[in-house]
């Protein structure tokens, strides 16, 4: 809190002059010694009020940014002042300082994507990217403007800057990874080629249906006039390689997203990874070969929570869980900060059988958005949902079950 003496002298001051650098030189005072002091907030958001001088009000609140990280009344002073502003580095200033004090405020985020939708400067929208990097995993409003701004930008700072944002908050969704994936292919800027490549590596892929994915969207890359020049490619394609059998890396390497070729094959988790999330519902397939054989139900219900939390949170910790009831509650955790109205559970490689059909069914609840669909040719009563791995278009007969909630 700093000496509370000296910061009352500080006030004092701030009270009795007018002066231009007396002020100026008391507002630093007070950013060294009064971080989190209220007091001194206050008087700093009044100075706010009481000048209308350009340098003092950005001093102001330049040191606002290092002592009222959280502070109500200073993050609406700062928004407003961020409207009052006409100058674009100036206004840029501003958002960093929100970044700083504001990026855990759900009013404050909401407020800054409506202030990114208003403006159209390319420096500001960068700056916008980065601030959007911090604010709590999986806010899908930041998330679409992110990868809005990756469509309507070729300028490579802040290419890269979206990419790193989508990094930090964006590794459960589909959308970003796809579109990171359309980003890697696009650019020939060596410096956003290796950033896009090292955070899908380091943070996005980690399923065997995301490394078909990437295999299948890169093997482009490998023709004779193009290996040399690719060195991101071929990191990527080694880290999947690495973590997919030789026919799943066969498979995901020659199939067709069409799936029209004749004699094309195709497996079951290439075309899983090809399935979109709607607006309202977000598929989520899990191999569950691992409880072909498990009749315990305190073991079915833990494996499937770390399963699922794996895959959708995983950088959250997996819960412990020994009973339906304790495994549903977790499900619709997972549902509520994925931010979707609906869950879709989408099992393969294993057969049904009872145990497994029974904590299926306990948990399967169409009121409250958590839904199972199972790759199988044992026939399935409801509330579940099977399609046999042969189906005619499995991918589109899934994405259209998806698409009825």
């Amino acid at each position: 809190m700093g000496n509370q003496e000296a910061i009352n002298r500080l006030i004092q001051l701030l009270d009795k002059t007018s002066d231009y650098i007396t002020r100026g030189t008391v507002v630093y005072g007070l950013g060294k010694i009064a971080v989190g002091n209220e007091g001194a907030i206050n008087r700093l958001i009044q100075l706010l009020d009481e000048t209308f001088d350009k340098d003092i009000r950005e001093t102001v609140a330049e040191i606002l940014g290092k002592i009222a990280v959280g502070d109500e009344g200073a993050i609406n002073w700062l928004i407003q002042l961020f409207t009052e502003i006409s100058y674009d580095y100036n206004r840029g200033k501003i958002a960093e300082i929100l970044d700083k004090i504001a990026v855990k405020n759900e009013e404050t985020i909401n407020r800054l994507i409506q202030l990114f939708d208003e403006t159209c400067d390319d420096y500001n929208r960068w700056i916008f990217a980065d601030i959007f990097g911090n604010i709590p995993v999986g806010n899908e409003e930041a998330i679409n403007r992110l990868i809005l701004l990756l469509d309507q930008t070729s300028d490579e700072d802040t290419r890269s800057s979206v990419a790193y944002s989508l990094g930090n908050i964006a590794v459960v969704n589909r959308e970003a990874i796809n579109r990171l994936i359309r980003l890697f292919n696009e650019t020939y800027n060596n410096d956003t080629r290796r950033r896009v490549a090292d955070i899908l590596g380091k943070k996005f892929i980690r399923t065997k249906q995301q490394y078909c994915q990437v295999v299948f969207a890169l093997k482009h890359n490998f023709t004779d006039d193009k290996f040399n020049r690719d060195k991101e490619s071929y990191k990527l394609i080694w880290q999947c390689a690495e973590n997919l059998t030789y026919p799943e890396f066969y498979m995901a390497w020659h199939q067709q997203l069409t799936g029209t070729d004749a004699g094309v094959p195709k497996t079951v988790p290439v075309i899983l990874a090809q399935l979109q999330p709607t607006t309202q519902t977000y598929p989520l397939p899990i191999n569950i070969q691992s409880l072909y054989d498990e009749t315990e139900t305190s073991a079915i219900c833990q494996e499937l929570c770390t399963l699922i939390y794996s895959l959708a949170l995983p950088d959250t910790d997996i819960p412990t869980v020994s009973n339906f009831a304790q495994l549903k509650q977790q499900i619709l955790t997972v549902k509520k900060q994925l931010q979707k109205r609906h869950l879709a559970l989408i099992f393969h490689n294993c057969k049904p059988h009872p145990p497994l059909l029974t904590c299926c069914r306990k948990i399967a609840d169409t009121k409250l958005g958590l839904h199972i669909l199972w790759i199988t040719d044992e026939p399935l009563e409801a509330p579940l949902r099977g399609f046999p791995p042969s189906q005619d278009n499995l991918l589109g007969a899934m994405q259209s079950w998806i698409s009825e909630f």
